[in-house]
């Protein structure tokens, strides 16, 4: 197996995790007019654990003040007072306003900037790379999105013991 150092960090901690590996396999949600995306990668460590790394991407920016309204698709309020201050002449390149607080880019302007937001699962079960892919839908049911089965169908490629299985719920 080639190796290679890599570094991950899981933001609910901001600890960050290095390791000798091979990445099997990686994914994203991501198309040219995307605003929010995800970004998985999966992972072997020389020690025989897998590392599963997921992102969740985002190029939008809020008005400082922020409004809640309620998303229709969501079915939930959704406040726009989230993100990192930053000057209007410091947003990315790429960064796309928000479509319910509307703010008006000027290089002067303070606004809110949205910022990604990482996971990291360690597990020495091919099970385990399986269960923290899952989701849980609106209603409660555990599915895997689509960006995780791309991400776990090629990393089966290098790691057969990851084809995908039924998953018992």
């Amino acid at each position: 197996m080639p190796t290679k150092n890599y570094q991950v960090t899981h933001d609910p901690t901001g600890v960050d995790y290095t390791f000798d590996g091979e990445l099997l396999g990686e994914s994203t949600s991501q198309h040219d007019d995307s605003m929010r995306w995800t970004e998985v990668k999966i992972f072997k460590t020389d020690t025989s654990k897998y590392v599963v790394h997921s992102v969740g991407c985002s190029d939008v920016y809020h008005t400082l003040d922020g409004q809640t309204q309620f998303d229709t698709r969501q079915q939930r309020d959704r406040n726009c007072s989230s993100g990192t201050i930053v000057t209007g002449g410091n947003l990315q390149d790429d960064a796309t306003a928000c479509t319910i607080c509307k703010p008006h880019r000027s290089p002067a302007g303070s606004f809110r900037e949205e910022t990604d937001r990482s996971n990291v699962h360690i597990t020495e079960t091919v099970d385990g790379v399986v269960e923290c892919l899952m989701a849980t839908d609106r209603e409660g049911t555990l599915y895997l999105p689509k960006t995780s089965q791309r991400a776990l169908d090629a990393a089966a490629i290098k790691e057969p013991a990851l084809k995908t299985r039924a998953v018992s719920i």
